[in-house]
C-alpha cells in the first residue's frame, strides 16, 4: 500500500511541476504588468491539499520560489522550456527525400540460343537506391544489381523483363523489355550411300606417241567427284571418270589412281601401270604396191602399157612436195631411205607408155 501512495504523489508531483512551468511564464508577465499574482499561491494551496510528501512539496516550492523571486530574469525552467520547444521544432522538420528516377529503360533484345543477354537501367534518386530485377512480373532470385546477365540462354528464357528500383520514398517500375531467342537450327543430314568402285583402272601398255586411256566406274549417291593422280601426285584438270594421254611418252610412264569423292567421304583407287614400247627408229621406209589391171575409165590395162610409177611423199599430208619416179611398170616395191625420224605419208601414181600420169592412189603413212 505504501508503495502505491508513492506513485500517487509521485504523479501529483510531475503534473505539479508542469503546472508551474506554465505558471512561471503567466507570472512574469503578469508581474511586469502589474497584475496579481495570487494565481501562483491558490496552486501551492492545492498541492498542500493533496496527500503529497514533504520532499515533492520542497521540490514544488524550489521551483515556484525560483519563478516568483527572479525578478523577469531568465530561470533554469525557462531555459528547459525554450530548449524543449526547440527541440520539438526541429524533430517535426521533415527530411525530403528525391524519389527514383529512371532515364534509361531497358531495351529489347534478339539473341540466339547459347548466347549471352544483358539488361541494364540508369536511375537516380536520393539515399541508397535497390533494384529488383522480374521475368513476367516475378522476381529473378538475386537479381539485385543495375545490369542483368543472362548467360547460355535458352528458349525457355524468352519473356518480358522489368526492374523495380526503389529508394526510401517508394519503388518505380521500369518498362518492360522484350528477350526474344532464336532457337537452334537443327539439320538433318539424308543418309547417303558413299561411293564404291565397281571397276578399276587397268595398267595399260601402248607405243611410243601412241594414245593411253584410263577409266573407273563407280556407285553412289548424290554427286560424285573424280581426281586422277600420276605417282602420288594430283593431275591438274583430270577430274572426270576417265583419263586420255593423247601422245605417250617416256615422261608419262608411271602408275596411275584416282580419287572418286561424294558426301560419303573420299575412295581411292587401285593404282594401275602404264608403260610403253619405243618405236624402232629406222633411216628407211619400203612402200610396196600392186601392178594396176585398169585404167580409170575402166578398160583394161596390159603390162606393155604401164611405163613406170611416181610416187609423192611428205612429212604433211596435204602437202606431198617431195617426189620418187620408178621408170619399170613391172615394179611392186621401192625403199626410201635416208629419211629423218618422224611420220611420212606416201601416195602413188601409174604412167603408161604414152607419159600419161593417172590419178594418185589414197595416201597411207608410216613413222620412222
Amino acid at each position: 500500500m505504501a508503495q502505491n501512495n508513492i506513485k500517487i504523489q509521485t504523479v501529483s508531483v510531475v503534473i505539479g511541476v508542469y503546472r508551474l512551468i506554465f505558471l512561471q511564464h503567466n507570472l512574469k508577465r503578469k508581474i511586469q504588468f502589474g497584475v496579481e499574482t495570487m494565481s501562483a499561491l491558490n496552486i501551492l494551496k492545492e498541492l498542500t491539499a493533496k496527500s503529497v510528501s514533504k520532499l515533492a512539496l520542497a521540490f514544488v516550492m524550489t521551483f515556484f520560489l525560483s519563478a516568483c523571486g527572479a525578478g523577469g530574469e531568465a530561470t533554469p525552467i525557462d531555459d528547459a522550456v525554450d530548449s524543449q520547444a526547440s527541440t520539438e521544432t526541429e524533430e517535426q522538420a521533415p527530411v525530403q527525400i528525391d524519389p527514383v528516377q529512371i532515364s534509361s529503360q531497358p531495351q529489347n533484345l534478339t539473341v540466339d540460343s547459347g548466347s549471352a543477354a544483358v539488361f541494364s537501367v540508369t536511375a537516380a534518386g536520393g539515399g541508397e537506391l535497390g533494384f529488383q530485377w522480374r521475368k513476367n512480373q516475378q522476381n529473378i532470385q538475386g537479381a539485385v544489381a543495375r545490369t542483368l546477365t543472362l548467360s547460355n540462354v535458352s528458349v525457355a528464357e524468352a519473356g518480358l523483363y522489368d526492374v523495380v528500383v526503389s529508394n526510401s520514398e517508394g519503388d518505380t517500375v521500369s518498362l518492360s523489355a522484350l528477350l526474344t531467342v532464336n532457337a537452334p537450327v537443327v539439320i538433318v543430314e539424308p543418309i547417303i550411300d558413299p561411293v564404291v568402285i565397281t571397276s578399276q583402272p587397268q595398267a595399260v601398255s601402248v607405243y611410243e606417241n601412241t594414245a593411253a586411256s584410263f577409266s573407273v566406274q563407280v556407285t553412289g549417291d548424290g554427286d560424285i567427284s573424280y581426281q586422277w593422280l600420276k605417282g602420288g601426285e594430283v593431275i591438274n584438270g583430270a577430274t572426270s571418270s576417265s583419263l586420255t594421254i593423247a601422245s605417250v611418252m617416256q615422261a608419262d610412264v608411271d602408275n596411275y589412281s584416282v580419287i572418286v569423292t561424294n558426301a560419303g567421304g573420299p575412295v581411292f583407287s587401285e593404282p594401275a601401270n602404264l608403260s610403253m614400247t619405243p618405236v624402232q627408229v629406222v633411216s628407211s621406209i619400203e612402200l610396196t604396191w600392186d601392178i594396176p589391171q585398169q585404167r580409170e575409165d575402166g578398160s583394161d590395162l596390159a603390162l606393155y602399157e604401164i611405163n613406170g610409177y611416181v610416187i609423192a611423199y611428205g612429212t604433211d599430208e596435204s602437202s606431198l612436195t617431195s617426189q620418187l619416179t620408178i621408170e619399170s611398170g613391172q615394179a611392186t616395191s621401192t625403199i626410201l631411205e635416208d629419211l629423218s625420224s618422224g611420220t611420212y605419208y606416201f601416195s602413188i601414181a601409174t604412167v603408161d607408155s604414152d607419159g600419161v600420169q593417172g590419178a594418185y592412189s589414197s595416201v597411207i603413212q608410216q613413222s620412222i
